[in-house]
């Protein structure tokens, strides 16, 4: 491996970009819902969130009840059944833009938890 590859593997096994990564895009998502909020005022939880991730993903109703249904499965299910919130939403979103984004990772190599749960307020 040349130089310049090993300096890019090491990189890629640094912490901070992960977390660099899901700040952004928690911060990103946050704006989102504020604007998506501010047009559509009435709606709450899941709706809302759908609405979130249409204008985000650029998906139809129906993908964006899929990507909810996946975060929902990977964050709101276990160990106990509870609602899913903005922040399961959020989390799952960064994570899976984060994988999408670097081929060379296929998993999150840090607890990125913390840095949704300290940008996006428990009650959204």
């Amino acid at each position: 491996m040349t130089g310049t590859g090993w300096r890019e593997r090491l990189a890629g096994l640094l912490p901070g970009r992960e977390q660099r990564f899901v700040r952004r895009v928690s911060r990103e998502l946050l704006d989102l819902y504020r604007a998506v909020l501010a047009r559509h005022a009435g709606l709450r939880g899941r709706d809302l969130y759908r609405q979130i991730v249409i204008a985000r993903k650029r998906v139809d109703p129906d993908s964006a009840d899929a990507l909810l249904g996946q975060a929902e499965e990977s964050y709101a299910m276990w160990p106990t059944p509870r609602a899913l919130t903005f922040r399961d939403v959020v989390h799952f979103i960064a994570v899976s833009e984060f994988l999408g984004s670097h081929d060379d990772t296929p998993w999150i190599h840090e607890n990125v938890r913390h840095e949704v749960e300290t940008l996006i307020p428990h009650h959204l």
